[in-house]
């Protein structure tokens, strides 16, 4: 499992992105799960029965965290999509919840520094 953990200062947002090796991670998953307050048995099926090529975003408004799960990838190209995916949902639900009204260049700069974090960590 790789865990990437990071800040996003201006808005004063945590976000983790967890990326899925294999079942055993579960345990793992439902230890964030009760951090965040998160249901959500689907998500813990696809990992115990190492479903490919997936994801989850999830947020927690009022603690100001995100999390995003990415299910173990059979290529690279699956893995970058499924990434890409998942960081469109947690950039657009926290350019709503903190009411973001510029959608052009202020979101292109939180994306950037998003991927960045990301990148940085997952990929180097």
């Amino acid at each position: 499992m790789n865990k990437v953990q990071f800040r996003i200062p201006i808005y004063d947002w945590g976000i983790t992105v967890i990326i899925i090796d294999s079942k055993e991670d579960s345990e793992v998953v439902k230890e964030l799960f009760e951090e965040f307050r998160i249901s959500d048995d689907e998500a813990l099926y696809n990992i115990e029965n190492e479903n490919f090529n997936g994801g989850e975003t999830y947020m927690n408004a009022n603690e100001k965290k995100g999390l995003i799960l990415i299910y173990r990838c059979e290529t690279t190209n699956d893995f970058h999509r499924v990434l890409n995916h998942e960081k469109r949902h947690l950039m657009d639900r926290i350019g709503t919840i903190i009411c973001i009204r510029d959608e052009m260049e202020t979101m292109a700069y939180l994306d950037g520094y998003v991927s960045e974090q990301i990148y940085q960590s997952v990929l180097l």
